[in-house]
């Protein structure tokens, strides 16, 4: 399966690009997320579904919470789920393939 999430410095080229500032939701550590998950995506379905969940979650709150929804909003909302769509399709494969 082909990783379409961002790396941490893909993210942080995106913000730049669209002129979001380190740390605009100073609670959420979104480049740690996409750490953790380029780390951990693998051969092992349930531990791409568990990073993709993980790294989703950090991805929603900081959606939710960002402060000027005008930057880049529309691409925000893909890289969000995006992630969502990678951890179910993880697990989609993994049942489909009788791991689980």
């Amino acid at each position: 399966m082909v990783v379409s999430i961002p790396t941490h410095d893909q993210w942080k080229r995106f913000k730049k690009t669209h002129g979001v500032e380190s740390n605009a939701v100073s609670s959420v550590n979104v480049g740690k997320a996409l750490d953790t998950f380029h780390k951990a995506y693998g051969r092992n379905f349930q531990k791409n579904a568990d990073a993709a969940s993980a790294c989703y979650k950090e991805l929603a709150t900081y959606l939710a919470k960002f402060p000027d929804k005008s930057h880049g909003q529309d691409t925000l909302d893909k890289v969000v789920k995006l992630c969502h769509v990678t951890a179910k399709s993880s697990m989609d494969t993994a049942k489909k393939q009788g791991l689980f």
